[in-house]
């Protein structure tokens, strides 16, 4: 019923499908008889991505402040519904990011004897692509990847 539509998944997708028309085919959008209201999607922060867990986001951000890196939570890029989880664009100069994910972010191809590489999970990769269409450059962290990492690099 109506209540399948106030998901917070349900309402991500639809940020995210508006994001994607409006990004991909702006011109097609406009002729739509709906228009402002995608628009409107796009600009709901009930349409937004949820992010990383708080405790990775955590750990994140104690490594950038213990390398005195300067950097932003949660930055919106305008017209999108995907935040970046970490811009370090104060350390940089330009729009550099990261995206931090779950475990579930990428999937896995194949038997594991094959190994075959795994691929970012599509609304990911659909993620990075909208982002980097809004002159991004987005680094993608698995919180697994990350949890693996050496806690000492002396």
């Amino acid at each position: 019923g109506n209540n399948a539509l106030a998901r917070p998944a349900t309402l991500l997708r639809m940020g995210q499908l508006a994001d994607l028309v409006l990004q991909e085919a702006p011109e097609v959008a406009k002729l739509s008889q709906v228009y402002d209201k995608v628009a409107a999607v796009r600009r709901d922060a009930r349409f937004r991505s949820a992010g990383a867990s708080p405790e990775f986001l955590q750990e994140v951000t104690a490594v950038l402040q213990e390398m005195q890196w300067p950097h932003e939570l949660s930055v919106l890029p305008q017209d999108s519904t995907f935040p970046v989880d970490i811009c370090l664009e104060k350390k940089f100069g330009k729009k550099i990011g990261f995206l931090l994910v779950s475990r579930d972010a990428s999937l896995r191809v194949g038997l594991a004897e094959e190994a075959i590489p795994s691929r970012l999970a599509i609304a990911l990769a659909l993620a990075a692509r909208l982002l980097s269409a809004h002159d991004w450059q987005i680094a993608i962290v698995e919180e697994h990847q990350w949890s693996q990492l050496p806690t000492n690099l002396e």
